[in-house]
């Protein structure tokens, strides 16, 4: 017996599912940056403050950094290179104001040689800025020093005074002029025509200059030694004289032995403008060498000077 087949049609397939879409994700918030403050520049710092006492008065380079130690400087003047051995004290702070002391050679000398021979780095204990500046030959002669007030060499004192005070801390006000020989006559003349500049001077065996001056007076030192046969003590004592007149002294003064000189003091005289005159028995090149006790002598003078 034959076996029925099984005609039904197959069942069809199964359509598959269309594949979801994926819903596009909407990205995470970010937050605004907050803008940055602006940088403040960094403040520039002040220098400190000089150090001033009353009647004082500081230079320029009393804010500038400080320096010390010896040094050439070199300058122009008119039509001219000139120069000038320079020593400031090394532990100076650079706040404090400082004398100035510009030290003049004599006749044929040079600044090295004044520095050399005065000792005034001792004397003053590197408690100021000293300049020995170098003098020039003129017309055939050795180094010196022109005494017009117009020349070139007041012009020279002019500029150191302005350059030194701004380069170190200077006390404008105690500015001082010192010379020996023919460098006394340029300090002397200065303190005739530059007086107001200036808080004193020292000259050591020089001359009188002319009797013309300024008006201000300034206080003055004089040594010289009695047996000196190349600058006569009579010149000296000249010089002396006319400073006694022009800053009013009473003539009669305190008088003390200090080693080998004599020294008198007038301090009878105008307002913080005293004199002082000290005659030594004389050194070597027929007594007329800066004395052993010069140095000493001017410091001390230069550092009784009251303010003005």
């Amino acid at each position: 017996m034959a076996l029925a087949c099984d005609r039904r049609p197959p069942a069809p397939e199964a359509t598959p599912a269309p594949e979801a879409t994926p819903t596009p994700q909407s990205p995470p918030a970010v937050a605004a940056p907050t803008p940055a403050a602006p940088e403040q520049p960094a403040a520039t710092p002040q220098p400190p403050a000089p150090r001033v006492r009353p009647g004082m008065r500081p230079s320029p380079g009393c804010t500038a950094p400080p320096r010390g130690g010896h040094e050439t400087l070199a300058l122009r003047v008119g039509a001219h290179d000139r120069s000038a051995e320079i020593d400031a004290p090394i532990a100076a702070d650079g706040r404090t104001p400082l004398p100035l002391v510009i030290a003049f050679h004599g006749l044929g000398g040079s600044g090295a040689l004044a520095r050399r021979m005065f000792g005034l780095d001792v004397a003053l204990g590197e408690q100021a800025v000293i300049a020995y500046p170098d003098g020039r030959a003129r017309r055939g002669r050795a180094s010196n020093w022109e005494l017009a007030a117009a020349g070139e060499d007041f012009a020279l004192f002019d500029a150191l005074v302005q350059q030194l005070g701004e380069r170190y801390c200077i006390d404008t006000a105690r500015v001082f002029a010192v010379g020996h020989s023919y460098g006394a006559t340029m300090a002397s003349a200065l303190g005739c025509q530059r007086a107001a500049a200036l808080r004193g001077i020292a000259a050591v065996e020089g001359t009188p200059v002319l009797p013309r001056c300024d008006d201000e007076r300034v206080a003055a030192l004089f040594v010289h030694g009695r047996d000196d046969h190349i600058v006569s003590v009579r010149l000296g004592e000249a010089a002396r004289d006319a400073m006694l007149r022009r800053n009013d002294c009473d003539e009669r003064g305190a008088t003390r032995n200090d080693g080998d000189a004599t020294c008198t003091r007038y301090d009878r005289c105008a307002p913080t403008e005293p004199v002082m005159w000290c005659e030594h028995r004389g050194a070597g090149l027929r007594g007329h060498m800066w004395p052993p006790h010069a140095a000493a002598t001017i410091a001390a003078f230069f550092d009784s000077l009251r303010p003005r």
